[in-house]
């Protein structure tokens, strides 16, 4: 059975970093990981609050929180921007057969084996195929035919 079919799809900057930010915080748990620390500071300052009534030192590690904060949604952003710029910001075209998944990632022709796949996360906006536990392909839900979808959901539980 040879079956092929192609997705052209254009993402927009406001998916893009939904898609990125759903994948890199969200799905792999980096959001948690990175709130540990800002939950620690919280406690120590409701603490020098409560147990000292120390108001300098709860403005300071609130603040320290803050900047915390800022510094990886900065970091976030402009990485995002980037590589939105520079790879996403054209039509992309990828094609799904009985092979695998194939088309243009960060200015690099990608093919990966339907075998080959880590792990995949379906959103309503976005489908995620993981190539391992990082890097995953980002293919808008909508690109997608019926019938390329069945086929991609059948491919992913055969493998």
């Amino acid at each position: 059975m040879n079956n092929e079919f192609t997705l052209k799809f254009k993402i927009n900057k406001s998916s893009w970093f939904r898609y990125v930010f759903c994948s890199d915080f969200i799905i792999s748990g980096k959001l948690v990981r990175y709130l540990i620390p800002v939950l620690l500071l919280l406690f120590i300052a409701g603490y020098q609050y409560f147990r000292y009534k120390n108001i300098g030192n709860v403005i300071m590690l609130l603040g320290v929180a803050i900047v915390y904060i800022v510094s990886i949604l900065v970091s976030f952003f402009f990485n995002a921007n980037k590589q939105y710029k520079d790879y996403h910001a054209s039509e992309e075209t990828w094609r799904l057969d009985d092979t695998g998944v194939s088309g243009k990632m960060f200015a690099e022709v990608f093919t990966v084996g339907w075998d080959e796949v880590f792990k995949c996360e379906i959103t309503k906006k976005c489908v995620y195929l993981y190539v391992n536990a990082l890097l995953p392909i980002y293919l808008p839900r909508d690109a997608f035919s019926t019938q390329a979808f069945d086929f991609m959901i059948k491919k992913l539980n055969d493998e």
